[in-house]
């Protein structure tokens, strides 16, 4: 009985040794994770979202040109027809300024939250890339050079950054045009129905946003404003159908996109060294594969709902900080209490313009989000 009993001990110790040991391997596996999800978060905040920021600000920029209805009114006054074409144009402008703020919010959120999601599955790539080095999956485990890694985070450019926002500047036009067509310019205003009217203009667009179905925003918007023949080349040069134009085709470019960019990517890169060897071409292969492959991850995210609430909620913090801010800077700090809506349309579009120039106050927004810390986590 005492031999058993010593087994029994012996057995017992070694059990508690190896139950120990597996719960600091995954004590320290998950210190791990958890300070490269901090990494991501440090990287998106002090490099990727600076990065990309200005070319958000250029494509608004010129999606929502004010510079060609300033000219017109800057004209000497003529006749009674010039009289009242000049109140067009500032009916045009003044929707055109409300869309232009809303845009500029929605555009830096949006940009926010899909670097947000690219970093997460690059970095958990990478993450696993060291994990498996010296182990004997490791050895036929993809990985991704940093021409790769750039190439990869450069999607947001080629998709969201330039395509993305000019349908998104469509159907912001179009709901606004409708919500604040009727704002009379001769109407004085104070900072508590400005409010008012931008939490209305957020309540009308934000399903529309959120959906990502913006191809329809497009087409009204090509009949109801006076940029016209901007939205009929938009539709007619990229193509696509309205029920085409969701999350997937917003953010990224397509897969065949995707290919044919990296391959025209890496022929310099090739051509310069020792030419189109078959393990060159197998290589560059397998990692447009594994791109594509991250790709897929994205879209698949995007059109999840923990997606559609994750950029709920974030639009809606960042909207909060825009009303603040809108309403600071346009009557309490000028310590006005009345502005005529004439005077608000030019202000507002400026201050639309310093949000794009600094945005950090609305990437803090997003980031604050618990919605899309739990996405972010959960793609980790």
């Amino acid at each position: 009985m005492e031999v058993f009993r010593g087994l029994h001990c012996k057995f017992r110790g070694l059990f508690d040794k190896v139950d120990r040991e597996l719960r600091e391997d995954t004590e320290r596996a998950y210190g791990d994770l958890e300070a490269q999800f901090h990494c991501v978060e440090q990287v998106l905040h002090k490099t990727a979202l600076p990065s990309i920021a200005p070319r958000v600000k250029y494509s608004l920029q010129r999606f929502c040109d004010v510079s060609t209805l300033l000219q017109v009114l800057r004209q000497p006054t003529g006749d009674g027809d010039t009289s009242r074409s000049k109140l067009q144009v500032w009916q045009d402008l003044k929707v055109l300024s409300f869309a232009r703020a809303f845009a500029a919010v929605v555009s830096l959120v949006i940009v926010s939250m899909q670097m947000r999601l690219m970093l997460t599955v690059l970095s958990r790539q990478l993450f696993l890339e060291r994990a498996m080095e010296g182990t004997k999956r490791g050895a036929c485990w993809p990985v991704l050079d940093m021409q790769a890694q750039e190439f990869f985070l450069s999607l947001v450019e080629k998709g969201f950054g330039t395509r993305g926002v000019e349908q998104l500047v469509g159907v912001v036009k179009s709901i606004t045009k409708k919500s604040v067509g009727d704002l009379a310019l001769s109407k004085s205003t104070n900072a508590e129905e400005l409010r008012l009217v931008l939490r209305n203009l957020q309540k009308q667009t934000v399903p529309t946003v959120v959906s990502g179905d913006w191809g329809l925003g497009v087409a009204e918007a090509t009949k109801s404003t006076d940029d016209t023949s901007e939205a009929t080349n938009s539709t007619n040069d990229t193509g696509n159908s309205i029920k085409e134009n969701n999350w997937d085709t917003n953010l990224l470019p397509s897969d065949d996109d995707v290919r044919a960019m990296w391959r025209a990517r890496v022929e310099t890169k090739e051509n310069a060294a020792s030419g189109d060897s078959n393990d060159s071409i197998k290589e560059n292969t397998q990692t447009a594969d594994l791109v594509l492959s991250m790709v897929t991850e994205i879209r698949a995210v995007v059109r999840s709902p923990g997606f559609a609430m994750a950029l709920t909620s974030a639009l809606e913090n960042a909207w909060d900080v825009f009303e603040q801010r809108a309403t600071h800077e346009l009557f309490v700090q000028k310590e006005i209490t009345q502005m005529p809506v004439a005077k608000l349309v030019p202000a507002l579009s400026n201050l639309s313009g310093d949000v794009l120039k600094k945005p950090e106050s609305l990437f803090a927004a997003v980031a604050s989000s618990p919605k899309v810390v739990q996405l972010t986590r959960e793609m980790w």
